[in-house]
């Protein structure tokens, strides 16, 4: 009975917090959307990203274009901020203009608070300065603009506050490098203790085909995505083959990554490969890039 009990209290916290987690976790779609205006600086991405190539010392100037889809004028803030990656690998911007080391302070707007009338698209132009003496390297930004209720309706005392942001990779040219560390592959047992906390952590509850981790670090100075083809044979013989893609971030230190297959884990002698390439995320057509491009690993383990 008591066993019992404890799976049941086990599956209700878990409903629960799925259910709050799963609804707090929707995206609050802003009032006022941001995009990159079609003009000269197209080219270089192809992704809506705000991407340039500049000298240290170089000022370009560029153009946000926001859009009120809403029946009533906004009021929003515009502001450049660093990139951030999260722990999951997550691409976003930091939230306080005091975090910002580098690029966040480079782009510049005549004015930051904006008001957008209803049902409007509006063009604001910035400049994109970088500081003389900035070291080469590609480094990551965003453009952000925060849609403020300032609830003049008297309801409850919640401001309530949306961002929608754009990214932006600056590429200070001179020498670049482009490459990626991959380390310690390594097959799980998912029922290693030490395996199981990390498990639940990462949401991965009963997913007991998890086959594999290894660790990548970006070791050059522009972003990186890095490529992996691998294949899997199981004791029976059975074979996975797939492959996983994974953003790099210069400076952001090593990344624990997660292979999964649908295969269910089987103990015995498992054989792993894997081949890595590494590719720039965004193309870089002035400056010299020194390429490090492949890697390969080779695992048997018995478990």
């Amino acid at each position: 009975m008591i066993v019992k009990n404890k799976i049941w209290y086990t599956l209700v916290g878990i409903f629960l917090f799925l259910v709050f987690f799963g609804v707090m976790s929707i995206p609050i779609k802003a009032d006022v959307g941001i995009i990159r205006q079609d003009n000269q600086y197209k080219k270089n991405s192809k992704n809506g990203w705000f991407v340039y190539q500049m000298k240290a010392g170089e000022e370009i100037e560029d153009v946000a274009v926001l859009t009120n889809s809403t029946n009533s004028d906004q009021n929003v803030e515009i502001y450049g901020r660093d990139a951030e990656i999260t722990s999951d690998g997550i691409y976003t911007v930091v939230s306080n203009k005091l975090q910002n080391k580098d690029a966040g302070n480079w782009v510049k707007f005549e004015k930051n608070i904006i008001n957008v009338p209803a049902a409007t698209t509006i063009e604001v132009p910035f400049k994109v300065q970088v500081p003389e003496g900035t070291v080469s390297g590609e480094y990551g930004a965003g453009v952000a603009v925060l849609s403020i209720d300032d609830n003049k309706d008297g309801g409850a005392n919640v401001v309530v506050k949306t961002r929608n942001a754009v990214r932006m990779y600056i590429t200070v040219v001179g020498d670049l490098k482009l490459d990626s560390e991959v380390k310690d592959l390594n097959i799980i047992d998912p029922t290693d203790e030490d395996y199981a906390s990390e498990r639940n952590t990462r949401g991965y509850i009963g997913c007991d085909n998890i086959v594999a981790k290894y660790t990548a670090k970006n070791v050059g100075n522009v972003y990186s995505n890095l490529n992996g083809k691998y294949k899997i044979t199981f004791p029976d013989k059975q074979v996975k083959e797939g492959e996983v893609n994974s953003l790099l971030a210069p400076g952001y230190g090593e990344r624990t990554f997660y292979v999964r297959s649908d295969l269910l884990f089987q103990a015995g002698e498992i054989k792993l490969e894997f081949n890595f390439q590494t590719g720039v995320l965004n193309e870089i057509n002035e400056g010299k890039v020194k390429m490090v491009i492949f890697l390969r690993c080779f695992l048997i383990q018995s478990i």
